[in-house]
């Protein structure tokens, strides 16, 4: 299949073949004024954007996933060294959450007027009036009002980082993002699951007139340098500022473990044309830029937590928490959605020793259990009959934030049958052992999109007949394209799989497809970008019902299935007869 009849198989406008790999469009965000999240000039801007839990300073990172910005203190440090400036809310909203989680001490604020949430995370500590108010249910809070103190907070609750602030941009009532969902616990006890939505983007985004923007390994910017960038003034008139085409810098590793890089060939936005950058030198010198922007165009610290330019605020504390109602109606929860009777969903189960697990069982017959602190995923099948519930361990994979796949079975009797009713509406179902035992499952919100991708492990029976595209294909020349393999499915899916630019990262284009005599017609429906080894979910991008249609023609010569289309053919050829399908 030649590039032309890929593009034509993808065929959207928001879908970007960038020579062999997808880049995506930013999403924007209607989102309210935000001044910093401290007064005047206490901060500076320590880390650009970057994605949630991934602290490889060296990383190149889809920019879609740049959900976070830090700031640190510049001020001596309190607390005995362990908290800082006051973090101020930067933009009216509701408190939709106080407590602890991966980001340690964390307050959520929903931004007026939009989908979007905020997440102040490693904070020192709350401050006393938000936690009094915050047992009395979901309250109001405007630009200004005092959260906190900036610290270095862990998961733990205890100090595990340098002092600062991370910012963290979500959008959504619920998480599809896998691994990149926020699971928190709140001052009162409650668990959260999916706090916040989705991560969102800040490049593009303004903050006290300053405009985010990172370093990019490409002009549309797909993918991204972590932790590294600008802020920028509007000083560039009306519209975008125009991208800078060969910008240079060094890249600092955190962790000093590695090297240094000298990163040359950046694309960046915001950054002056007549900035005198020789493309060979660490041009975040502030001196290169033209006199009257110096003050107006300020890099990050590179990732390291402490440095980066001195920001000016204007917020200002806003001295207390209002009685009045806000102006708009406070988020709803979200209620389960499925009825009485039903399994498929996300259950929560405590052992004997009070050890938390999620149990997920999933449409197609697929089971996933996750244990609370251990980086693994139990994977099996279950068979329900009536009121007997067979469940079979099949493996243990190791998450992706250990890399690998451990690849066993855990000992003992791995297929048990106990008997299954429910309790609360459905909201609680009851497991009746035979050893005369019981296990209590209480379900979660309806979070199937975390576990249970619509590409699972589930596979359909493929055919080598001659008449059937049923199966996995690859291109018989390798050599000539990257490395792209094609899936027909029995129910007219038809899943294209794409590498992309962040290594383990590929790309899968979900279409509809039909077969007319000798013609195959595809439209695309979705694009998800999963972790290869894991297949953990990092980002979904529906492609919605404007997309044009393309039509190829196929044939079978011996062995190869022979795509065609106006520009020529591509021979392909079947490795794999049990397809793995939605």
């Amino acid at each position: 299949m030649g590039k032309s009849v890929l593009a034509l198989l993808l065929g959207c406008a928001s879908v970007i073949l960038a020579g062999d790999v997808l880049s995506f469009e930013i999403a924007s965000f209607d989102l309210p004024v935000m001044a910093m999240p401290f007064r005047r000039r206490e901060a500076s801007i320590s880390s650009g954007p970057h994605p949630y839990g991934d602290t490889d300073t060296l990383a190149q990172v889809p920019s879609s996933g740049a959900s976070g910005l830090d700031f640190a203190p510049v001020d001596p440090l309190g607390c005995g060294g362990n908290c800082g400036f006051d973090v101020l809310s930067m933009a009216p909203g509701w408190v939709s959450f106080a407590g602890l989680g991966p980001l340690g001490n964390m307050v959520a604020v929903k931004l007026q007027g939009a989908d979007n949430y905020l997440i102040y995370g490693h904070l020192y500590d709350f401050d006393v009036r938000l936690t009094e108010r915050y047992f009395q249910g979901l309250f109001w809070v405007d630009q200004g009002t005092r959260l906190g103190r900036s610290g270095g907070t862990g998961a733990s609750g205890r100090r595990e980082w340098p002092v600062h602030l991370h910012v963290e941009l979500r959008d959504g009532d619920t998480c599809s993002s896998g691994r990149l969902c926020i699971n928190a616990t709140d001052i009162a006890g409650n668990k959260i699951r999916g706090l916040g939505g989705n991560p969102a983007s800040w490049i593009g985004q303004e903050i006290d007139g300053y405009k985010v923007y990172p370093y990019c390994t490409d002009p549309g910017c797909g993918i991204i340098y972590n932790y590294d960038g600008i802020l920028t003034r509007q000083h560039w008139g009306e519209g975008e500022p125009e991208l800078y085409a060969d910008f240079s810098y060094i890249d600092v590793d955190a962790s000093s473990q590695r090297q240094n890089i000298l990163r040359q060939g950046v694309y960046v936005f915001g950054v002056p044309q007549d900035t005198d950058c020789d493309g060979i030198s660490d041009c975040e010198q502030e001196f290169l830029l033209p006199d009257e922007l110096r003050s107006e165009v300020l890099f990050a610290g590179r990732g390291i937590i402490g440095g980066g330019a001195v920001l000016d605020s204007t917020n200002e504390v806003n001295p207390h928490l209002p009685e009045t109602d806000p102006p708009f109606e406070p988020p709803t929860e979200i209620q389960p959605s499925s009825t009485a009777g039903e399994l498929v969903g996300a259950w929560e189960t405590f052992d004997e020793e009070s050890n938390q697990f999620t149990v997920v069982f999933c449409p197609n017959g697929d089971l996933k259990i996750m244990i609370q602190g251990f980086p693994i995923v139990i994977g099996g099948e279950y068979v329900l009959d009536e009121d007997r519930l067979t469940v079979r361990v099949d493996d243990v994979n190791l998450t992706s934030d250990v890399q690998g796949t451990a690849g066993f079975v855990p000992g003992g009797e791995n297929s048990t049958t106990s008997g299954l009713r429910f309790e609360e509406e459905g909201h609680v179902a009851i497991l009746e052992r035979d050893d005369g035992g019981t296990d209590t499952l209480v379900r979660l919100q309806d979070t199937l999109g975390i576990y249970c991708p619509e590409l699972s492990d589930a596979r359909t029976t493929g055919s080598v007949s001659s008449d059937v595209l049923t199966g996995s294909w690859r291109y018989a020349d390798e050599s000539s394209e990257p490395s792209i393999t094609i899936t027909f499915c029995p129910d007219g899916i038809m899943l294209m799989s794409l590498p992309t630019e962040t290594p383990g990262y590929i790309a899968l284009v979900e279409m509809v497809y039909s077969i007319d005599g000798s013609e195959i017609e595809a439209t695309p429906r979705r694009i998800r970008v999963i972790a290869e080894s894991t297949g953990d979910l990092f980002l979904v991008q529906e492609l919605g019902n404007d997309v044009e249609s393309g039509t190829l023609g196929f044939s079978f010569r011996g062995d190869l299935l022979v795509i065609e289309s106006d520009d020529g053919a591509q021979e392909l050829v079947r490795f794999e007869t049990n397809a793995r399908c939605p």
